[in-house]
């Protein structure tokens, strides 16, 4: 059984030795890389979280940080770019190929009308499991998985209005917006159909 209040332990301090600008080997670079892709690649079902939690992936677009409910999140993919596709509405971002598999790629940053990011680039997709099609959100940054009580994702706040309104469900505590990857899902417009990429 994997004990996961343990690794996040470790996980917290890690980055807490990262944070201090610890000088460290590549050899304990890696190790620190590998143990957190291990984390991040372990099926959603091998992970346990107490009922009264929400767990979800946390990461970053357009510097603002969302999340999505583990239970949604088939994957987290690099990729080495999007093909855009004509005819579809801006916040579709185009096609993407993860592992021989086409995905639909949705980009939260127009879908939201977030302003211009000077930062990195979006190369990572959060990987949502969709009927149709899997659907990849483009991030720029992955943060990793949290776990909070429905109490502390606060769902009246004035900044979950507008075009936001439907696609989330809440802002937590340290003010990531949790994205309702369902509505996402169901939104028609996020699916493009292999037929109209060619």
């Amino acid at each position: 059984m994997t004990d996961w209040e343990a690794i996040h332990r470790r996980l917290a301090q890690i980055e807490a030795a990262l944070s201090r600008g610890s000088r460290r080997s590549a050899q304990a670079m890696r190790d620190v890389l590998r143990e957190r892709a291990e984390v991040m690649a372990r099926p959603i079902g091998t992970r346990r979280v107490a009922d009264d939690q929400v767990e979800f992936l946390e990461f970053a677009v357009a510097g603002e940080r969302y999340g999505i409910e583990t239970a949604h999140v088939r994957e987290v993919a690099t990729i080495s770019g999007v093909t855009r596709v004509p005819g579809v509405p801006a916040f579709i971002g185009g096609i993407a190929a993860v592992r021989g598999q086409i995905l639909s790629v949705l980009d939260i940053a127009r879908l939201f009308d977030l302003p211009p990011f000077d930062g990195p680039a979006a190369e990572r997709l959060v990987v949502l499991e969709a009927p149709d099609m899997p659907v990849g959100v483009l991030a720029t940054a992955i943060h990793g998985v949290r776990a909070e009580p429905p109490s502390e994702i606060e769902t009246s706040l004035p900044t979950l209005g507008g075009g936001r309104a439907p696609y989330l469900l809440g802002v937590d505590r340290t003010g990531v917006a949790i994205l309702d990857a369902a509505a996402l899902l169901a939104a028609q417009e996020v699916i493009i159909g292999v037929d109209a990429a060619q």
